[in-house]
Order: C-alpha cells, then structure tokens, then sequence
C-alpha cells in the first residue's frame, strides 16, 4: 500500500500508545484514530474509514465481541485484529469464527507486525480478487449484450463439440439457444461437411490456434445454408485449451449472387465469342475450301496410273500438310468456342500470338495489315490459353472496325520488369509481366469514351452490329489472370491496348512439351477396335495390323459389348469412338467394364471440354486422343497402355 495505513485501535490510551510504537517499529506508516465506546467506534467509522482495526478483547465501555459483530457489519473487507490478555483456547476459536482476522496476545506483540502485515496484505488480495470479479461480470454482461445483438452466430463449445452457450442469431437457422445448450453441435452440419469440420475443430482443441472454414448448415426448416465460420480456442488457468468460440455468418445470400455473377459473366462470354465467330466464319469457311481443294486434287493425281514416285510422295506428303492445317484450323476455332471452367497451365503466349495471326489472316480485309513482333524469350505464363485466345481476337476485331478505310494493325510481346509495371498499377507487386500490345492507326477514342470502354454494353458501333460485351470481358480475363490492362488512344491517330499479365514461378522448361519422337513399337495382342465410319476403320485396323496387333471390329456400342462379352479372355485393349449408333462409346466400355473391372480403354473424339475428359478418366477411361490423329499417335497411346496394364 504505497499511502500511510490508516489504523483504528479499540482500546484505551496507554495501549494504543505501545501498539503505534510496535507498527513504526516494524517500518508502517500509519494514521491512527483511537475509540474506546460504541458511540466512538460508530463515529470513527463514518469519519476515519480505516484500512485495519485492532481490539482489546475487553474495555470498561465497549466489549470487544461487541466491537466485532459492528466492524462486520460495517466494514466487512476491513481486517480485525484483537490484541489482549490471556481468554483462553476455546473463546479464541470462538472470536476468530465470529470473523476476527487474528488474535495476537499482549505479553507477545513480537507478532502483531508480522499478523498486522499478513492481514493487510490478504485484504488487498481479496479487493483485487473482488475487483477481478466484478470486472469480469461486467465484461460477461458486455459480451452478453453484444452477442445478443449482432447478426452473425456466436456459440461457445466445450472441447467435445457440445454447446455451452448460443447467441438469439441462431434461432432461425439452427434453433433456439436454450435447447442446443448440451447439444452435439455437429449434427445441423450438412453431412457432406461434417467429417471435414470435426478435423478443424479437434485440431484446434489439439494446438489451440484459431481457424476458418466454410461449410452448410441444414436449418430446421430442411433448406441448406452456407455459413463462414472462424474459431478461437479459450484457455485455462493451466494454459489447456477449455473452451471453443466459434463465430459463424451465414453467407448464402452472397453465395447465391456469386454464382448467378459467375453464370452471367459465362453468357457474356459466350455471346462474345458467338459474335467472334459470326465475323470469322467467311474467312474460315475461305481456308476450308482451299484445303478441301489440296487435298481433292493430290487425292485424285494419285489414281493416275504410273505417276513416278516422287510425285506419288510430294502429293502425299500435301496432302498430310493440309490436313493438319485443317485439323489446326479446327482446334483454333474450338478454342474460341469452347466453354469451361477457367483452368491455368503454363501457355507460351507467343503461340497464342501466333494462332491468332493465322486465324485473321484469311478474315481481315485485304486493306488492313497485321503485323506481329514477338520477344523470343518470354517465360511461360501460368494462363488460360483459351480465353487469352479470345482476348487477342476480340481486340484484333475491334482495331479492324476502327480501319474501315484500312491501317496497320499490329501485336507485339515483350517481357518487363516489376518495377516499370508497378507505378503505372496500383497492386503491381510481381517481379516480372509479360507485356502485349494490339495497336492500330484507326480513328481513335475522344476521353470521354476511353473512360467508358470497359463498362459491360457499352458500344459506340451501330445497333446491331455490336454487344457491348467484347471489352468488358476482355478487362474480366485480364484481371482474372491478376493482370492489368490499360489504353492510349488519339482521335485520328489510333489506339493502343497494354495488357500486362504477372509471371509466378513458370519456366519455359515447364511448357508442355510433345512426346519425343521415337520409333513406335508393335505389339501381338488382341485390341477390340470400335468405329463406325468405314474408312477410319479400314485406316486404323491397317495401322494395328501392320504393327503385329490382331483386330476386332464392332461397328456400333451394343457389338462390341457382344463381341467382348464372346472374346473376353482375348481382347487386351478397347479402341473407340466416342460417338456410336444404338449405343455410346462410354456407355458400352461401362457394360464392358462390368465383364472384367480391369479392362482397359483408349477414346477418340472430335472435341471434348476438360470437364468431360477429367470424368472419363475418372471412370476408368486410360486414354483419350483427339480427332484428327497421326497414326503414330494412335500406335504409341495402344503401346503406352498395354505395357501398363502388363506391368512393364
């Protein structure tokens, strides 16, 4: 107690005297009052509250006793000393259960500082105990009465899970508070939830940091909702996790609208990329005929008789080249088309570039010429190749409407540095960018419109011949690649679109590479090979054949679930189409698959998003090639998974 201690002494003069001398000995600063009455001691407690009392057990006006049942009464917190004769054990038992704090004997002052001190010191305690308490009721009240008022759901769970405590906020979800109170708090999880959430939660009880979730609640009403949780572990005096309180938001609202975003932000792009191809059909359909064309008269040179073999190989080897441009051709368009989920994987963006050159070349107009400058050591970007595809073509169409007398278009990658890109963008903090630019000289954009260009329906062509959505999707992918996007444009002199996209942790080592070219090996077994157009099955079975394999063929899903079922023991390997008459290719494998779990399978197919390619693989399918293939692809996938299924 850093002030004085004030000290009230029942007794009479002469002892009140020795009892000051014996403190100050002992080093107390004390202020003393001295009553030797009931009238006194009531008046000095009103005037003089003390911090101790020390009491003769008997005085000529005041019994001690007496003195005793006042100050507790009184001054209930306030320490009582009796300091006096001799009164025997039994009536020193009987003072200190009335409440004394202490008797100290007079022959034996010795002991009244160390009991004096003893007994201020508990007294502090219990005020600062008392003190301790009151605030923390004051605080539970406080706590009580923010989470009875907020929103969000607050429980507070004992380490098994069991509810101690919920807030009003679950009384429409979950239920009322009163009857979870006791309850296992993990039976309203959803049970596709509920295994994943008991993980979280143990593990918080077991290393006491706090963690996130989000998972679904069933409401008592049966609906489902989507709740954000995040737990805090509350410790013991001993430092062991006791208690759980959990705070949940009920997020389904949002959920909902992220969802129908999501699904709006597809249409857009979907309408976009129909409008893209609506503009590049002449141009492809231009491309098809001329390689239509090729392969039509290298085709009917070779039914000539006696041609000399050189010419019998250049006509050949014309005709493979254009069929990989028209398969090329094909791919191209597919990836304007194609709707998926935005998947990343490393993508050398000066591909795309150059996908996307081939792609106008046959659709821009004669009076307007592209050209491309390419940085030959970009890194590989982690990226969605298709929609990048789709950036490119979308702002390559656009410069083209802003020549309608003719221009230059041009499309240039460079690699930059972060710090150049980074006071340009606010949140530009990757060390390095692949940079691209599509310019044009066309008529330009005033301010007022460059302001605006982004905004989704906004277009300044004529009724008809523009959504208003190409630009907008353009910002959405750029930003969903953690990129930026900005434009220069004059009127009269042009435009000039700056797309920056961050470079994390890619190589151009882990550019996906083809497999090596290596002679393709044949084999003896027994492939059942499922097709039902005649010429691919004459092809394919000349192929097998060649290679020492035997073959099977079934023209439809329901034959070759017959044939398997009449040559289970010898077909090692299915071949097929995915597109069969009476039965499909996925679905006959299945039926196969229920002869012998074991059986294996290799897909062709025209086109196939990677949703349905990833569940097919998922159902057992070992390979899926596409359409148009090279024979080589075809014998080297059949050797890949036979010598797999056999171990080697």
């Amino acid at each position: 107690m850093s002030r004085p201690v004030r000290v009230l002494i029942l007794s009479d003069f002469r002892d009140s005297v020795s009892i000051q001398r014996e403190l100050r000995h002992e080093g107390m600063e004390i202020l003393c009052n001295r009553a030797d009455s009931k009238e006194k001691l009531t008046r000095a407690i009103h005037s003089f509250p003390p911090d101790l009392i020390l009491s003769a057990f008997s005085m000529p006006e005041l019994d001690g006793l007496l003195a005793l049942e006042i100050a507790a009464e009184k001054l209930p917190e306030v320490p009582f000393i009796f300091v006096s004769e001799p009164i025997g054990e039994e009536k020193v038992v009987e003072v200190l259960k009335k409440g004394a704090t202490d008797f100290v004997l007079k022959g034996r002052r010795g002991r009244l500082g160390p009991s004096v001190l003893r007994a201020l010191r508990d007294a502090d305690e219990r005020v600062e105990r008392r003190r301790h308490e009151d605030e923390m009721r004051s605080n539970q009240d406080v706590f009580r009465l923010i989470t009875e008022n907020v929103a969000d759901m607050v429980a507070l769970l004992d380490i098994e899970g069991k509810h101690l405590y919920n807030n009003r906020s679950y009384q429409d979800i979950v239920g009322s508070p009163d009857v979870l109170r006791g309850s296992g708090s993990f039976h309203e999880i959803h049970p596709d939830d509920r295994e994943r959430i008991k993980r979280i939660f143990f593990k918080t009880v077991e290393t006491g940091l706090g963690q996130t979730a989000e998972f679904r609640f069933v409401a008592v009403d049966g609906s489902v909702r989507y709740v954000e949780s995040s737990s805090s572990a509350v410790r013991d005096a001993d430092g062991r996790v006791s208690k759980i309180v959990v705070v949940s938001r009920d997020v389904t609202e949002r959920k909902r609208a992220e969802s129908e975003k999501k699904s709006l932000e597809e249409q857009f792009r979907q309408a976009q990329k129909m409008e893209s191809l609506g503009i590049l059909a002449g141009g492809v359909a231009h491309d098809f005929n001329n390689l239509l064309g090729i392969i039509l008269g290298y085709g009917t040179l070779l039914q000539q008789k006696n041609l000399p073999s050189e010419r019998v190989s250049a006509a050949v080897g014309n005709i493979v080249k254009a069929t990989q441009r028209g398969s090329d051709l094909v791919r191209q368009l597919m990836t304007v088309a194609r709707k998926t989920d935005a998947s990343f994987a490393p993508v050398d963006v000066n591909t795309i570039v150059r996908e996307v050159e081939s792609m106008l070349g046959a659709t821009l107009p004669k009076t307007v010429v592209l050209s491309t400058s390419l940085d030959s050591n970009l890194p590989a970007l982690s990226a969605n190749s298709s929609q990048l595809y789709q950036v490119l073509l979308n702002l390559a169409v656009n410069a083209r409407d802003a020549m309608p007398q003719g221009g230059t278009l041009s499309i240039q990658t460079q690699s930059v540095r972060g710090d150049i890109v980074k006071p340009k963008f606010l949140g530009a903090e990757d060390g390095q960018y692949i940079a691209i630019r599509v310019k044009d000289n066309g008529t330009g954009m005033d301010e007022a419109i460059r302001q605006r260009i982004f905004e989704p329906f906004y277009t300044t062509k004529e009724k008809g011949k523009g959504t208003g959505l190409g630009l907008a999707m353009v910002y959405g992918v750029v930003k969903g690649h953690h990129g930026f996007i900005d434009v220069e444009s004059e009127v009269g002199v042009g435009t000039a679109f700056h797309i920056f996209l961050p470079v994390r942790n890619q190589s151009s080592s882990e550019l996906p590479t083809k497999e090596s070219l290596q002679e393709v090996k044949g084999g003896s077994e027994t492939i059942l090979l499922v097709e039902d157009e005649e010429m691919l099955i004459e092809l394919v079975e000349t192929m097998l054949t060649s290679s020492g394999y035997r073959v099977l063929v079934a023209r439809d899903g329901r034959e070759a679930v017959e044939m398997y079922e009449n040559h289970e023991d010898e077909v090692a390997l299915v071949l097929s189409d995915l597109g069969l008459p009476r039965l499909g290719g996925m679905d006959a494998f299945l039926r196969m698959r229920e002869i012998n779990p074991q059986l294996r399978a290799i897909f062709a197919t025209g086109y196939m998003d990677e949703r349905s390619r990833t569940e097919m693989l998922e159902m057992g399918a070992s390979r899926i090639i596409q359409k148009p293939y090279h024979p080589d692809d075809i014998l080297r996938a059949v050797r890949s998974v036979l010598d797999i299924s056999f171990g080697r």
